[in-house]
């Protein structure tokens, strides 16, 4: 989903929270043009999600033109920063062996290496590097 909103440009208007108007004339016109860059990424977000989900995600009106607010709500729900997921991906990576295929190490290891940045696990190059390297054959 993440890669998508990236490639169409719409990631930024999920992350960061967009203020109506200019706070002192309120120019409906800016207001316009910002709801409309929200309601392309709302729908974006809902077409990856399941009825039930949507309809426990998407509670007012407000939540279906702000693509920052429903982003919070969607990593509230299924991005888990907590330690158990952080530790799954961890041993899921230390657990990632060479099984005589380079392109398929490479692959695995990379699609790791994205999980193991998207929970925010905070480990040094260096000691990344050290555990693709043992994995290898000699």
């Amino acid at each position: 989903m993440i890669i998508c909103l990236k490639q169409r440009r719409l990631y930024q208007y999920c992350i960061e929270q967009c203020i109506l108007g200019d706070g002192v004339t309120g120019m409906p016109t800016v207001e316009a043009k910002i709801i409309d860059a929200n309601v392309e990424p709302c729908g974006l977000i809902t077409n990856f999600l399941d009825s039930r989900t949507i309809s426990a995600l998407v509670t007012s009106e407000e939540t279906t033109q702000n693509s920052y607010l429903l982003w919070k709500k969607v990593n509230k729900r299924f991005a888990s920063f907590s330690f158990k997921s952080k530790a799954r991906i961890w041993i899921k990576f230390q657990k990632l062996t060479y099984n005589d295929s380079l392109k398929n190490f490479i692959s695995n290891t990379q699609k790791c290496l994205s999980d193991i940045a998207s929970v925010g696990i905070a480990v040094e190059e260096e000691i990344i590097a050290f555990s693709i390297l043992t994995k290898l054959p000699e």
